[in-house]
């Protein structure tokens, strides 16, 4: 009986370990191969599209609304990327215009505003590491670099973080997959031939609220030069509560592998004005928050990073903090008080003055 529990056991172990590191199907490796080729043979690029930016605020009744809509101008080499948003909409900054650079060490901002006083334009530094939430403090949501992992990360699709990985392929030859990642997200992808193979569709969904779809991200592909690269990312993320966003990115025009010029990821093309300041929103940042761009007599040409450049801006004197409204009323209404009280004053020793006279 023991001999059989441990034949039982060795087994059942053994089956584990075998699935654990059983080669992945031939659905589930065309996947991963066609988005290793998008990831390595796409290096650079340039191009033109449209930006736009979904909200809708927590309520039953609400609906996802056009908040800001740009014209872009995109390029990128090897991880650099050079990205111009032209605002048609904004009403989340009232921008004209906003300029992200990164070059690998830093990522600059310049947001450009007649609503900014007095240059018109402002600069913010962030971390060199562009992350999703790092993209978004910046201004625009996709590392243009790397628009497919934006999508779904095809290559930790057999990973611990999936588990039940099903991939199916429909007379078509059409795959539709689905995976867990526990303890309640249920997600699920389409993948089609005519597209490469290429991840297409992409849902989450929450088991503890009736499936309730979250997240839902759709993109096109398109193959030129023999290269495959995402011609538009629409990622909708939406609560339970009715709160939402949607994120939509699509190019009009793009030159896969398109010769770059290093210049646009230098401090010179970020444009900002000569009497702007630059906001370190680094963590621990050495210097306070502002510098000015006006007072470095440095060649920022010949500095090699961004984060070089504004080491050789000087350090700019913090500007007096604004009074508030409610402080602003009560020191007018304390001088109108001093002066009707001198008033008074006077007009008190006038009459003294004037009342022997009189009699």
């Amino acid at each position: 009986m023991k001999a059989r529990i441990c034949a039982a056991s060795m087994l059942f172990l053994s089956s584990i370990s075998v699935l654990a590191g059983a080669q992945p199907s031939a659905e589930l490796s065309s996947i991963q191969e066609a988005y290793k080729a998008a990831v390595d043979n796409l290096v650079s690029g340039s191009g033109i599209g449209i930006y736009e930016v979904y909200a809708a605020r927590p309520g039953k009744e609400s609906k996802l609304e056009l908040k800001a809509k740009a014209k872009a101008e995109i390029s990128f080499d090897h991880g650099k990327f050079y990205i111009r948003l032209d605002y048609d909409k904004d009403d989340f900054f009232r921008l004209d215009s906003r300029i992200i650079v990164y070059d690998g060490t830093a990522i600059l901002v310049n947001r450009i505003s007649k609503h900014i006083h007095p240059s018109h334009s402002e600069g913010d530094l962030y971390e060199g590491k562009p992350t999703g939430p790092v993209m978004r403090l910046a201004g625009f949501d996709y590392n243009p670099c790397e628009l497919p992992a934006k999508m779904l990360r095809a290559d930790l699709l057999s990973s611990k973080l999936s588990t039940d990985l099903m991939i199916t392929p429909d007379a078509n030859k059409d795959y539709s997959g689905s995976y867990s990642i526990p303890p309640v997200v249920r997600c699920s992808f389409l993948a089609p031939r005519k597209a490469g193979y290429h991840i297409i569709a992409y849902y989450e969904s929450n088991t503890n609220h009736n499936d309730f779809q979250h997240v839902k991200r759709y993109a096109t592909w398109e193959r030129k030069n023999n290269l495959w690269y995402v011609k538009s990312i629409d990622n909708t993320w939406l609560s339970i509560d009715g709160s939402g966003e949607r994120i939509v990115f699509q190019y009009t025009a793009f030159e896969p592998n398109a010769k770059v010029p290093s210049s646009l990821f230098k401090f010179n093309s970020l444009s900002l004005s000569p009497t702007a300041r630059v906001i370190d929103r680094r963590p621990n940042a050495d210097e306070p928050v502002l510098r000015q761009t006006q007072s470095s007599s440095t060649n920022m040409d010949k500095l090699d990073t961004l984060a070089e450049s504004v080491k050789a801006l000087s350090p700019s004197s913090p500007s007096p903090a604004p009074r508030s409204r409610v402080l602003q009323y009560l020191l007018l209404a304390l001088g109108f008080l001093t002066c009707a009280f001198g008033v008074s004053l006077l007009w008190r020793r006038i009459r003294k003055r004037n009342l022997p006279a009189n009699s």
